[in-house]
């Protein structure tokens, strides 16, 4: 199914508020694309059935691309008190679902628990890419969640988008954006984004994360980290750029800008209770994208073994974040102890290469190198560390002595002759 139009304010959807604009269900090959889809409305409490998608509800439905559109001013309420997901744009049980290159704007969703005011993405390999998503609205008495987007994919990846002026009112958390499951947050820059009210608690106003997110990298590496600073909280709140809530969480936030002047000790910057966090903090100046579309998961690739010539194995994927092919010509490692799978190939836009890298250990202790994946205009570097514990009889010999043995001294300094 393909919907093209002529480009925006020239191809206008217009729902006039009556319904929603567009609903794709268990569809495949789905494009939709150079539209403006304008005032969606759906509202339960007046008999319209479904709880996703104000403008655009996308159910059960693979490989969807939706790219170079405007959605705008769209609503979805559960005026039944229940929850409402994605005013701009709802989607649910998704494979390989795309959003690039969109301007969200004015959207909002309300209901108690109502969550993506611009828009709500559920699903396996969702990417959202080089997208404006200002200006959307959560309205709810009680536990307003991702004003801007609430990303609850496995993996969802959200790169070089620009996300600001998004707010709500009341309580609860995650404004700019907010995640929910294992997520990689790169390039993009996540300001100015608020909490109205001066009641309730409010928290994570720039990025917040759930307490049964999986793995999430907050940039990662060097030319991936992301500009998040003047996220606003009025009083009784936390978290003010970043927050983390719950028990079981594993979060990599590294080579971020988090604004002027932030002590990241304080709790009206970050909170991370008894989660698995690793940060380098906050840096001094904004942050220079890096250009390469090849983007990772792992900051490093880490093995750990207790015997020599044990061979480990660890899978990796590289995700091709671009609306372009991407030709991987070769690769190569230094140190013949770990090896890689990653043949020369074409990765389409919008998907993947996965591989595997071994590491045979040669020698006890640290062992370190670098994958260099080879691209036509660019190189992507993975660092490698495999480390070997020393064995217990080693470790043993090394402390306690063989033998001991006692020898003149010549000459004697306290007996010269």
């Amino acid at each position: 199914v393909t919907l093209t139009g002529d480009g925006i304010n020239q191809s206008i959807l217009d729902a006039e508020g009556t319904d929603r604009v567009i609903l794709c269900d268990s569809l495949s090959n789905i494009t939709i694309e150079h539209l403006s889809v304008r005032n969606g409305y759906v509202n339960t409490e007046s008999g319209q059935s479904g709880l996703f998608g104000g403008g655009i509800s996308i159910e059960s439905c693979s490989k969807v691309l939706f790219q170079f559109n405007e959605v705008d001013n769209n609503a979805i309420v559960n005026g039944l008190g229940g929850s409402a997901y994605g005013g701009g744009i709802g989607c649910t049980s998704g494979t390989n679902v795309t959003i690039f290159s969109n301007v969200i704007t004015n959207n909002s969703s309300g209901g108690d628990g109502s969550s993506g005011g611009g828009c709500y993405l559920h699903g396996s390999m969702v990417f959202v890419a080089n997208n404006t998503i200002s200006h959307n609205y959560n309205a709810t008495m009680l536990g307003s969640r991702g004003s801007g987007i609430h990303l609850n994919a496995w993996p969802g990846l959200l790169v070089n988008n620009t996300i600001m002026n998004n707010s709500r009112d009341y309580s609860y958390f995650g404004v700019g954006v907010l995640i929910s499951r294992k997520a990689l947050i790169v390039r993009n820059h996540i300001t100015e984004n608020n909490s109205h009210t001066t009641t309730n608690s409010r928290a994570g106003n720039g990025i917040g994360i759930q307490d049964y997110s999986e793995q999430v990298v907050i940039g990662g590496s060097p030319g991936n980290g992301n500009n998040i600073y003047d996220n606003h909280i009025e009083s009784n709140a936390w978290g003010k750029q970043l927050a983390l809530r719950g028990e079981e969480i594993y979060v990599i936030a590294t080579h971020n800008y988090f604004g002027e002047g932030v002590d990241p000790s304080t709790d009206s910057t970050i909170v991370y209770p008894l989660a698995n966090f690793l940060t380098d903090h906050f840096s001094s100046e904004t942050i220079t994208f890096s250009t390469n579309p090849l983007i990772s998961f792992f900051d490093t690739v880490r093995f750990t073994s207790s015997n020599l010539g044990e061979s480990l194995e660890i899978q990796g994927e590289v995700y091709n974040t671009s609306n372009s092919v991407v030709n991987i010509l070769h690769t190569d490692i230094a140190d013949p102890s770990f090896t890689a799978s990653l043949d020369s190939q074409v990765v389409q836009p919008f998907s993947s290469a996965i591989f595997n890298i071994s590491f045979t250990p040669e020698q006890y202790g640290l062992t370190e190198a670098s994958l260099f994946i080879h691209l036509e205009d660019d190189t992507l570097e993975l660092p490698l560390r495999g480390h070997v514990e020393y064995p217990v009889s080693a470790v043993q010999n090394s402390i306690h002595p063989n033998s001991f043995i006692i020898s003149n001294i010549y000459p004697n300094p306290f007996n010269p002759s």
